[in-house]
């Protein structure tokens, strides 16, 4: 019997629509899971710092951190979004909301930095590998977020291109990459600082900075690409609107 409802409850759960991650709307209904899950679990973070932990209760939220950045990622990649949702009345919501799942990052971060404070004593051996782990797990969830803004926020130089389409929207997109910024950096920042007091490993922050970088690159490239087909897809048109007329005469 048991076997039976296992097995209708995946059948039940392949039959649920796949949204994809193209729309204001998909990735904004993406994005506030996170962020309500990432609070929830950062909620789980504090409330562990006030009682008494045990290595399988810290190895447990290594493991919900870890799948919390495996779900961030997995939006950073599918997320799809041309230059014309910046019209759409939605997309300041978006803005709104991606602003809020980097804020969420960063008290991830505190979180898991007070968790060590309270190890600290005890931080040889499981503890430490776990910590690190964790954190290492924070770091690669801001170069998520990091990769996801640029697909949401664009990049500065689509933003200048666009900026006599775009009007205002074109300040408020950067105000916001300004802040995705600096939370992203906080991130970094406070992982940094943890490791350095459970004399762990440092992290090659640099090597993530130009990882990232060349990401941004790479979509910079594929969106140009992407333009220059539409650009000959349209030249195609009129080539063959003009031999529609020619045959006309």
């Amino acid at each position: 019997m048991i076997k039976y409802i296992a097995h209708l409850l995946l059948l039940l759960t392949l039959a649920l629509p796949a949204w994809a991650l193209d729309s204001v709307e998909a990735i904004d209904r993406a994005i506030v899971q996170l962020i309500e899950d990432g609070s929830a679990l950062q909620h789980t973070l504090a409330t562990k710092t006030q009682e008494e932990l045990t290595a399988a209760e810290l190895n447990q939220l290594a493991e919900k951190v870890q799948a919390y950045e495996k779900r961030v990622n997995q939006l950073a990649l599918e997320a799809k979004l041309s230059t014309e949702v910046v019209n759409q009345p939605e997309y300041g919501k978006l803005l709104d909301d991606s602003v809020r799942l980097s804020q969420v990052a960063v008290e991830l971060s505190q979180g898991i930095e007070q968790l060590a404070e309270k190890v600290e004593d005890d931080a040889a051996g499981e503890y430490r590998n776990t910590l690190q782990t964790m954190i290492h797990a924070m770091l690669r969830l801001s170069d998520d977020i990091g990769v996801m803004a640029d697909r949401i926020l664009f990049t500065e130089e689509q933003i200048g291109i666009m900026a006599d389409r775009i009007g205002e929207m074109a300040d408020r997109i950067l105000e916001t990459q300004r802040i995705q910024n600096e939370n992203i950096a906080r991130v970094h920042d406070t992982s940094n600082r943890t490791l350095a007091r459970l004399e762990l490993p440092p992290v090659d922050t640099r090597a993530q900075l130009e990882a990232m970088q060349q990401s941004r690159e790479a979509m910079m490239e594929q969106r140009e690409a992407q333009q220059q087909m539409q650009e000959m897809k349209a030249q195609q048109q009129e080539t063959q609107e003009q031999m529609q007329q020619l045959r006309g005469f």
